[in-house]
């Protein structure tokens, strides 16, 4: 009920401090929806489309708001396989995220980094949060095409199972047996009678 309120807000293109505050908190509200909730198309797919191509034209986002449109939106691949079209040829997603991780990785003093590291209580930098975000979000991404990759094999072998038993039964003469086992059901007092049909001892191999 909130995704409609929240790309809403989102959608502002009022150049003022207090509006891009609140299109960034819708933004960040809006990426904090799982993949496990079910979310209608209709209810978000042209208002998304429009603030990514916004964004695209002016700039208008921040680089965690910015991630945060993409996070919403991927997580709604995961459950409609329909938006891959949108999101890799409309809207140019690899060539997006390989744009955004090049210039947010020149932003983060890694040396720097590797030795504060061993400090305790550290922050982030607020590059270094998106940049962990976009990378999540490619993770979430190859675990998904790793398991429709293993779907489409396993489809593959059951079809050539499939196939080589069908070659097999017409090989050896069984093929003709298949269409003679008709059930008859004779639907009396709601019970049901299953025989063989009458004819299927033309089809029996002596053996």
């Amino acid at each position: 009920m909130c995704v409609p309120y929240l790309l809403k807000v989102a959608l502002k293109k009022v150049e003022n401090e207090e509006a891009q505050k609140e299109v960034e908190m819708a933004l960040l509200a809006s990426s904090s929806i799982g993949i496990f909730n079910s979310i209608k198309k209709e209810l978000y797919l042209n208002e998304i489309k429009e603030i990514i191509q916004h964004h695209h034209e002016h700039h208008n986002l921040t680089r965690i708001a910015y991630q945060s449109a993409w996070q919403f939106f991927i997580d709604r691949f995961f459950n409609d396989k329909s938006l891959e079209e949108v999101i890799v040829n409309e809207l140019h997603f690899p060539r997006e995220t390989a744009k955004e991780l090049e210039v947010l990785t020149r932003c983060i003093d890694w040396k720097k980094k590797e030795e504060e590291n061993e400090e305790k209580g550290r922050k982030e930098t607020k590059e270094e949060v998106v940049l962990y975000r976009w990378l999540r979000m490619l993770e979430i991404i190859s675990d998904r095409l790793k398991e429709e990759e293993k779907d489409e094999k396993e489809e593959a072998e059951r079809k050539r199972m499939k196939m080589e038993m069908f070659e097999k039964l017409e090989e050896e003469g069984y093929e003709d047996v298949i269409p003679s086992l008709l059930i008859i059901h004779d639907i009396q007092n709601d019970k049901y009678e299953c025989g063989l049909s009458h004819d299927i001892a033309g089809y029996f191999v002596n053996v």
